[in-house]
């Protein structure tokens, strides 16, 4: 809160706390957890805030210490940086919170609730038949927890889970290493990945620790002509649209709402920098929820008639289609298929062509600013008052409404897994 008008300048400037922030913004994580300092720092703290962009693998900046900070918030990804914080001898929050032995207090994303989000998502589908696709242990301890959650969650539900890990790469100085380039290494790892999503029985569905990882799934699927998501769907976590949008076909994510996670680190540096002690252990932030996208948007079908109903709704939902356009394409009686697919899906057909154009509309209004009434026709309605209707009716809010939440909602407004479609 600004001072008021009796305040002195002079007071008020001695109550400024000079904060360092520490965070890789190449990426969208990063990006949304300086999203979500900002809003801290506008709505609470008056800090001066000393960043500059900051890889996890780079050593500690040499202007840390003259920089002479009140508090530090920092994604810390080597012991050097531990060391150097530390060092300094101020309060300070560890965002990322694999290095245990610094003995920061971190924050970070709930991969339990993670899991669990994602096999909801693929369970709801109808998969029985499941994979998980990680990194080699010990590289990273959260992935290491969410792959142990995920196949909990689907073990929980009565199935089985196939877990696939890249291989440890070779220490520095080994012979092997210097023999091979990093090409070779991706290469092989992408022939690995093939020949395991291969071996799957179809139709299957796969966690990918994060959407890097869920990238080269993708790219194994086409080497190992696996059809995505009609043969496996793939979810992962992180949500970085721009590898989502960019990935063949676009990618499902879990949301892990990394804003909110960056306005709850401030929220904790500010009562560190106060005098409050540290808390006891991690804290976690639930993830918003299952962004859903074409590379898990079908339900594990094995009737083929079905199957093909349930694709050409997918590609053609927002062309205006109806029911009989559907039965147009498949050699069945408009009887016999509204049956099956009922029985197999759980709805209409015409009911399925509403929800993929409802899909498309939320994905318009939360990602452009186009007008309601373009949302509307972009999503395959002809009038705009009727996908008023349908939208509210399905979601709870008006498309107005919907866009205003999802400019910047809060955690307490989203409870996890709201996303999920």
């Amino acid at each position: 809160m600004p001072p008021d008008s009796t305040s002195n300048p002079r007071d008020a400037a001695r109550q400024q706390r000079t904060v360092v922030l520490l965070v890789d913004t190449s990426r969208s994580y990063g990006r949304e957890i300086v999203r979500g300092v900002g809003r801290f720092r506008r709505e609470q703290g008056n800090w001066a805030i000393h960043f500059k962009p900051h890889g996890l693998s780079e050593p500690p900046p040499p202007w840390l210490r003259e920089a002479r900070p009140d508090g530090v918030l920092a994604r810390i990804g080597n012991p050097a940086l531990a060391k150097a914080i530390v060092g300094l001898g101020v309060p300070a929050v560890d965002l990322r919170g694999v290095l245990s032995e610094t003995g920061l207090p971190s924050i970070g994303v709930d991969h339990r609730e993670v899991a669990r989000l994602a096999a909801r998502h693929l369970l709801q589908r109808g998969f029985v038949r499941f994979g998980f696709c990680g990194l080699p242990r010990g590289v990273h301890p959260h992935m290491d927890e969410l792959c142990d959650h995920f196949v909990a969650e689907i073990e929980a539900a009565g199935h089985r889970c196939s877990v696939f890990l890249a291989r440890r790469g070779p220490q520095r100085g080994e012979a092997w290493e210097r023999q091979q380039s990093r090409v070779h290494q991706w290469r092989d790892q992408q022939r690995r990945i093939s020949e395991w999503i291969d071996s799957l029985v179809k139709p299957a569905a796969v966690m990918a620790c994060h959407d890097d990882r869920a990238l080269q799934v993708l790219d194994a699927c086409r080497r190992a002509r696996v059809r995505v998501p009609e043969e496996l769907a793939v979810i992962s976590a992180d949500n970085d649209e721009y590898l989502c949008e960019m990935a063949i076909p676009p990618l499902t994510s879990i949301d892990e709402n990394a804003a909110q996670i960056g306005y709850q680190a401030a929220l904790l540096l500010e009562s560190l920098m106060a005098g409050c002690e540290p808390p006891p252990k991690r804290l976690l932030v639930a993830p918003r929820g299952v962004v859903t996208r074409q590379s898990t948007d079908f339900a594990a079908i094995e009737d083929r008639h079905v199957a093909q109903a349930m694709r050409f709704i997918r590609e053609h939902a927002c062309e205006g289609i109806l029911p009989r356009d559907v039965v147009a394409q498949i050699p069945l009686s408009r009887v016999a298929l509204a049956s099956r697919f009922k029985s197999i899906v759980g709805r209409t057909m015409g009911a399925e062509i509403q929800r993929v154009r409802i899909r498309l509309a939320r994905e318009l209004l939360s990602e452009t600013e186009l007008p309601i009434k373009r949302v509307a026709h972009r999503a395959g309605f002809r009038y705009v008052e009727y996908m008023t209707r349908l939208f509210t009716r399905m979601t709870g809010q008006t498309p107005a409404e919907y866009r205003k939440a999802s400019r910047f909602p809060s955690a307490a407004s989203i409870p996890p897994g709201s996303l999920t479609t």
